[in-house]
């Protein structure tokens, strides 16, 4: 893959949001090595943190726990410049964090069908453990997807990553394509919309 071209008044954020399992790691290496970009996983940054993953901290300590130190993880990560972050599936509900993370970033909301991402799971033997959806992973995504849809939907981009994981690099390869186009044409004016995170 080749470096992007910069595009001089494009914002130098782009953020990554949907479910978990949706593919938001996979499409976000590939644009930061594509733009010459850091990539910052919030999930990873809690873990070198707590020095624990997300599903352990909230096995063990509780969702409402983990969702403060990912709020401060959030918050340093919004200070990077030139960098893709990939959120945790939840991340972007709580409205501080949609602020910070669309302050200067350009959201992009990754998007596929529950039942899909629930084959894709399934398929992916080295897939770390997703608490908020094990047990009926199907169920468990669907509820998932109707809680947050509302929220996703307040994204600057919506982004397909509908295909069979035996797609999964040409779904990867047509979603930062998407991604980059939205960025370099009209990433500012989409910044600029007014009420876009409320």
């Amino acid at each position: 893959m080749t470096a992007a071209t910069p595009v001089a008044h494009a914002p130098r954020q782009i953020v990554l949001v949907g479910l978990s399992g949706v593919g938001k790691s996979t499409v976000g290496h590939a644009l930061a090595e594509r733009l010459g970009w850091e990539y910052v996983d919030t999930d990873d940054l809690v873990t070198a943190r707590e020095g624990k993953t997300p599903a352990d901290l909230i096995t063990s300590r509780g969702e409402p726990t983990f969702r403060e130190i990912e709020a401060r993880v959030v918050a340093e990560a919004v200070r990077r410049e030139s960098v893709v972050i990939a959120t945790g599936g939840g991340a972007f509900q709580r409205g501080a964090n949609r602020r910070a993370l669309g302050e200067r970033g350009l959201i992009c909301f990754l998007d596929a069908t529950p039942t899909e991402i629930a084959r894709r799971l399934r398929a992916d033997a080295q897939a770390s453990p997703r608490p908020l959806v094990d047990g009926d992973l199907d169920a468990n995504l669907a509820r998932l997807d109707a809680e947050r849809r509302p929220t996703y939907n307040h994204a600057d981009l919506w982004v397909p990553v509908q295909g069979a994981p035996e797609q999964r690099e040409q779904t990867c390869e047509a979603a930062v394509a998407r991604i980059l186009r939205a960025w370099a044409t009209e990433g500012t004016a989409l910044l600029a919309r007014p009420r876009r995170l409320e």
